[in-house]
Order: C-alpha cells, then structure tokens, then sequence
C-alpha cells in the first residue's frame, strides 16, 4: 500500500471517535507500518486518478469498493478481479462507482486498485481487545467462504510462536496450510515476530 493514509492520523482518528472497525485501507497502512506485506496499491477517486496511479501498477489488478463500514463487498459486487489493462480498469471503476450510487454506499472513499495475489489458501487474521482476556489474536480460514465455515481459532497475546502455530493447528482447514493433497504448504514464520511482542 502507498502512502496515501499515514498511519499516525488514523490512529489518531479511531481513538478519538472511537472507531471500532478499520476500512481495508486504514488496516492496511497499519500492517505495511509493522513490516507486514500487503499487495502494492492505490486509492483512485476519478479517471485522472486512474490512469495516473495504474501506471505505478503491474496489471493484472483487482479493484475495490472502498468504504468505511463496508466489510463484505464481495456482497455488493464490490471486487473486479483479472483487470489487463488501462482500457478494463476504467470499464472497471465505472462499473464500480455505479453500484456504490445505486446501492446507496456510506462512506465512500474511492476504488482501491490493488496487483493482484495468487494463492491457493486464504487466511483471514483480526484483532481485538476483549474485555475480559486483553488483546487477541484471531486467525482462519478467509475469502469468501470465512461466514460460511466459520473456521476460526483464537489466542491471547503476547503470545509465544509456538502457542501462535498451535492455534493455527486448531483450524479445520488446517490442512490446506500444510499442502493439502499436493499443494505448497504455506509458511508463516516471518509473519508471527508481529505477535509475539
């Protein structure tokens, strides 16, 4: 992610107004603070935008609904994947912002154009500061499938790397982490430092 929400400010506004629930792009500029990888991209809010800031992107892109509070936008047609070039990404963004007037979406940003990922297992993380426990650590099974199999498992943080891999180790999809039936196993080491502190 660029550097089009710098972190301090949205820090700043969440404890002030106390703001829950990031939008995509709030939580991403806060895991790109940490050294967290995210996918390289950017905030476009017309066609000037779009042809200026897809030139600093590899296509294929995917493009996003941006909105506070919009946390499902696969729901509301929110996300054009396998975008090729300039000429789609504006059919793309066109097609976008028309469902964001015509499904009335609050607190509309802009469209996130974002390089596309490819991989096989999707991973969903979250944290919250619960009342009881203090901080957590949540990780499962992501995409769009995360409501539907509600895989998930929780640990309190700080936590060890080990407690943190035993947590994965609770999901029924564990499996797919490993290389399921042939696939790559996916590695989480140099992401779990995050946690431990």
């Amino acid at each position: 992610m660029n550097s089009f929400i710098d972190f301090n400010s949205v820090h700043t506004n969440c404890i002030n107004n106390n703001i829950f629930v990031l939008s995509e792009i709030e939580s991403k500029s806060i895991l790109s603070k940490y050294g967290i990888p995210i996918p390289k991209g950017e905030l476009v809010r017309n066609h000037n935008e779009v042809l200026e800031k897809s030139a600093l992107l590899t296509f294929p892109v995917v493009a996003k609904i941006s909105a506070q509070g919009l946390l499902h936008k696969t729901e509301y047609g929110g996300i054009i994947t396998n975008i090729n070039n300039k000429e789609e990404l504006i059919i793309a963004f066109n097609n976008l912002n028309e469902k964001v007037t015509n499904q009335n979406i609050k607190g509309y940003n802009g469209i996130l154009v974002e390089e596309q990922c490819y991989g096989q297992v999707e991973i969903i993380a979250g944290f919250s500061n619960d009342t009881v426990f203090g901080p957590v650590l949540m990780a499962g099974i992501g995409g769009i499938y995360t409501n539907l199999l509600n895989d998930v498992s929780f640990c309190i943080l700080p936590a060890t790397e080990k407690e943190i891999f035993n947590m994965l180790k609770k999901l029924k999809g564990y499996p797919l982490i490993e290389g399921y039936r042939g696939k790559r196993k996916i590695y989480f080491k140099r992401h779990t430092y995050f946690y431990t502190d």
